[in-house]
């Protein structure tokens, strides 16, 4: 992770699903991406963000690598410097669970990607109580991170609970609980809301 106290406790290794929870709008996917970033300094990725133009993936992305708000001629000199190792997938709205296989299939084995991201489950083409097929789904990723030996990244969003004030675990992840049981990593994002208004 791209925190200096989180060096000697967390590591990404290849071949180990991460599953990324977070109630909307806590910063998941943002947090995720900085991590993605981080980790193009030395291994090539691919971003699979079915809830976001690639444009707009793009964008954000540059952001937080150069920081601010950059201008269009700092994001055209940032593009070189991830030519080659950042890969986007190019397809909104859902898209079937086996495509999103042979997706990974093809990043990991014709583009060499270490890292990949899902964006989100939601997307995968699993209705939202079809636990069987949901954990289906995150076996088979799992299986296709040691097969590939990538780290293959997985967005969740959490079950409604009474406010944004609680900080949820991994037991409030959306869908079966096979989805935190069967990955390596389980990563929960919570905003403070509730300290950034008192500040």
């Amino acid at each position: 992770l791209p925190w200096s106290k989180t060096h000697e406790v967390v590591r990404l290794r290849p071949g180990e699903l991460s599953i990324w929870g977070g109630i909307n709008g806590h910063g998941k996917s943002v947090l995720l991406g900085q991590v993605i970033l981080w980790n193009l300094l030395e291994e090539p990725a691919l971003i699979a963000s079915m809830e976001m133009k690639p444009a707009q993936t793009m964008h954000r992305l540059a952001a937080q690598a150069i920081g601010g708000r950059p201008t269009p001629e700092e994001i055209m000199d940032w593009l070189p410097k991830i030519q080659g190792t950042l890969f986007i997938y190019d397809q909104l709205d859902s898209v079937k669970a086996d495509r999103i296989l042979g997706m990974v299939h093809y990043a990991a084995s014709q583009l060499k990607v270490s890292h990949i991201v899902i964006d989100s489950l939601t997307k995968c083409g699993i209705t939202r109580d079809d636990y069987a097929a949901q954990t289906r789904f995150v076996d088979k990723l799992q299986w296709a991170a040691k097969r590939y030996n990538v780290h293959i990244h997985l967005v969740c969003h959490m079950r409604k609970g009474e406010n944004e004030d609680k900080s949820p675990g991994k037991f409030d992840i959306r869908g079966a609980a096979e989805i935190s049981d069967l990955a390596d990593n389980v990563f929960v994002v919570h905003r403070n809301k509730g300290k950034e208004t008192a500040q």
